[in-house]
C-alpha cells in the first residue's frame, strides 16, 4: 500500500473553544524567559498559523474574535508589566514579526518576492489591512515604552559616568558636590554599558529584528548626547577644555561598543556629533 506525502500548508487548526485557552497560553500566561532558544515569535507564528487556517475555510467572524483578543491579551500584559524592559521587547518583536507575515501573505505585489513564491501560500479570502494599522500602532507604542523605560534605568548615570568620570591613570574622576548629588554612588561608562548589554540580550535572545535594535539603540545615544549638553550648559566646572579628553574617551567607549554590537555603527555614533 502506498502513501502519498501530505504537502505542509501551515495551517493550525483548532475549534471556537480553544480560543480562550489559545490565548491564555500564547499571550496571557507567555513568559519571555521560557522562549530563550526556543523558536523565535512563537506567539506570532502560531497566530498567523490560526489565521491561515481561519482564511482556509473563510470564517471571517473568527478571524476578526482571535485579532481582536490577541491584541487586547498583548496589551493587558503590557499594562500589567508597566515597567518591564524584556516583556516589551519580546512583545515589540512578535508583533512585528506577526505584522511582517500579514504583508509578506497578504498577495499584494509590494510584499512579495520576485520569484513569486509565496504565491500559492497568500491568503485567499481576507484583507487585513485595518489590523495592520492596529498592530503597526501596538508597536510604535511598544517601542516607544521600551525607549521610555531604557531610559529611566541610565539616565541618572549619564552625568557621572560621561561627564565626571576621569581617563585611569591621567585624569581623576571629578564629582559633582552640587546639592541633591548622592555621593556616595559614582558611575563609569562600563555602568551604561553593562545596561547596553541587557537590553541587547534582549533584543538577541527573542530576535528583533536588526533594524529596529539599530533605530532603538541610535535614539538612545540621542538622548544621551542632549543630556550630557544640557548638563555642561548648567555647570561651569564642565565647560572647560581640560574635560575634553576625558570627556572623549569616555564617549570612545560607547563608539567601541557600537562598532562591535550594531549593524550600521556610523549611523548611531553619528547622534554624539554634536558633544564631540
Amino acid at each position: 500500500m502506498m502513501f502519498q506525502q501530505q504537502k505542509y500548508r501551515g495551517l493550525l487548526r483548532y475549534e471556537p473553544s480553544d480560543e480562550p485557552l489559545l490565548i491564555k497560553r500564547l499571550i496571557l500566561e507567555m513568559k519571555p524567559q521560557q522562549m530563550v532558544g526556543k523558536l523565535p515569535c512563537l506567539p506570532a507564528t502560531m497566530l498567523f498559523m490560526c489565521l491561515r487556517f481561519l482564511d482556509d475555510i473563510n470564517d471571517e467572524r473568527r478571524v476578526q474574535s482571535l485579532l481582536t483578543a490577541a491584541i487586547s491579551g498583548i496589551r493587558k500584559v503590557i499594562k500589567k508589566q508597566s515597567k518591564d524592559l524584556e516583556i516589551r521587547i519580546f512583545w515589540l518583536s512578535n508583533v512585528t514579526a506577526l505584522l511582517t507575515y500579514m504583508k509578506q501573505y497578504s498577495g499584494e505585489k509590494a510584499f512579495l518576492p520576485e520569484d513569486d513564491t509565496l504565491v500559492p501560500f497568500c491568503l485567499n479570502n481576507f484583507d487585513l489591512t485595518d489590523y495592520r494599522l492596529v498592530l503597526n500602532d501596538l508597536s510604535i507604542s511598544l517601542y516607544q515604552d521600551a525607549v521610555s523605560i531604557f531610559r529611566a534605568r541610565i539616565q541618572h548615570m549619564i552625568s557621572g559616568a560621561m561627564l565626571e568620570h576621569g581617563i585611569p591613570g591621567m585624569w581623576p574622576s571629578k564629582p559633582n558636590f552640587s546639592r541633591g548629588k548622592d555621593q556616595s554612588q559614582t558611575y563609569t561608562p562600563s555602568d551604561i554599558l553593562a545596561e547596553f548589554n541587557t537590553l541587547m540580550s534582549y533584543m538577541v535572545n527573542h530576535c528583533l529584528d536588526k533594524d529596529i535594535i539599530d533605530q532603538m539603540f541610535k535614539q538612545v545615544l540621542v538622548l544621551i548626547n542632549a543630556f550630557m549638553l544640557n548638563n555642561m550648559l548648567l555647570r561651569k566646572d564642565l565647560c572647560h577644555l581640560s574635560r575634553g579628553p576625558q570627556i572623549r574617551y569616555n564617549l570612545s567607549q560607547l563608539e567601541e561598543w557600537c562598532y562591535e554590537k550594531l549593524t550600521r555603527p556610523p549611523d548611531a555614533i553619528s547622534q554624539l556629533n554634536p558633544i564631540t
